[in-house]
């Protein structure tokens, strides 16, 4: 058996090195400022994920709902979709996501501070909510990747 050291003495010079990690002072002005001001940044983090997910679900919605909808193969799809359409559906996604994103991750903040109740009630709780509160959006956000008329 060979003898291993775990004194980072008998190590060669070179691969000896110092972790140091440093916490950024926003981050650490975040997890104390109470549940005020984590639901602020949870809302913030929601609006950037928002607009990522906007730019990605711009397109492939649309031809994912007309392969559901109206039974077209994947080439069909991609063709009968054309880039006004999507540029047009971007907002309608963009403004349901900045709508969504950040009131999940707000919700699952306010539930994740419920220490009373066990983790699985909280978890349902923030479900409950979340999606009853975001059915409408997630609806209308689907009738109108398919262009079809929505009356009032």
């Amino acid at each position: 058996a060979l003898p291993i050291s775990l004194s980072t003495s008998a190590w060669p010079r070179s691969a000896r090195f110092r972790v140091r990690r440093r916490v950024p002072r926003p981050a650490v002005a975040v997890m104390h400022t109470g549940l005020i001001g984590r639901m602020g940044h949870q809302a913030c983090v929601g609006l950037l994920g928002a607009v990522v997910a906007a730019l990605l679900q711009a397109f492939t919605e649309p031809v994912l709902n007309r392969i559901a909808a109206k039974r077209l193969t994947l080439r069909q799809a991609m063709q009968e979709v054309r880039l006004i359409d999507i540029l047009r559906f971007f907002r309608t996604v963009l403004a349901t996501n900045l709508l969504k994103f950040p009131f999940f991750e707000v919700v699952n903040t306010v539930t994740s501070n419920w220490k009373s109740v066990p983790i699985f009630l909280r978890g349902v709780a923030a479900a409950v909510i979340y999606t009853s509160a975001m059915l409408p959006f997630s609806n209308y956000r689907y009738i109108a990747s398919l262009q079809v008329k929505v009356k009032f």
